[in-house]
């Protein structure tokens, strides 16, 4: 397998002889999702601790809120944030569509996920993938 560089929106993605190397804004997306979790889950608390004062209803939207952004913080630890992933790592490889957007899901053998989001051309990624990984789920 030689080397293949593919386009995202905001980086590129290039398959090496035996590894993948990703460049994307993955770490600041995920400073940014883990910052506004940390927020949102500070003020669900502080809005469920006024509503047992007070028992207004509306403040429960805000616990709700802190409640999926909570969620939210779970998932985001649970994924890879790892730009360079030698072959022998990944677990499964995948292009998945979703509304409209494409994005690939590499599977490490840790189990975590690395998603690589805003793939540019995803049905050729699609084909290189089915191609040159027929070992990989």
């Amino acid at each position: 397998m030689g080397q293949q560089t593919f386009a995202l929106k905001k980086g590129r993605i290039s398959f090496e002889r035996d590894m993948i190397i990703i460049q994307d804004e993955i770490k600041k997306q995920n400073r940014t999702t883990l910052i506004m979790a940390v927020l949102w889950i500070l003020l669900g608390t502080r809005s469920f601790i006024k509503y047992l004062k007070t028992g207004e209803l509306f403040l429960l939207l805000s616990l709700l809120i802190g409640i999926l952004y909570f969620l939210s913080y779970i998932f985001t630890l649970l994924r890879s944030t790892e730009c360079e992933i030698p072959l022998d790592r990944i677990k499964s490889i995948k292009v998945k569509r979703r509304l409209s957007s494409a994005f690939l899901d590499i599977r490490l053998n840790n189990n975590k996920l690395r998603r690589v989001i805003q793939v540019e051309d995803d049905d050729e990624l699609a084909e290189y993938i089915k191609t040159n990984f027929k070992t990989i789920d």
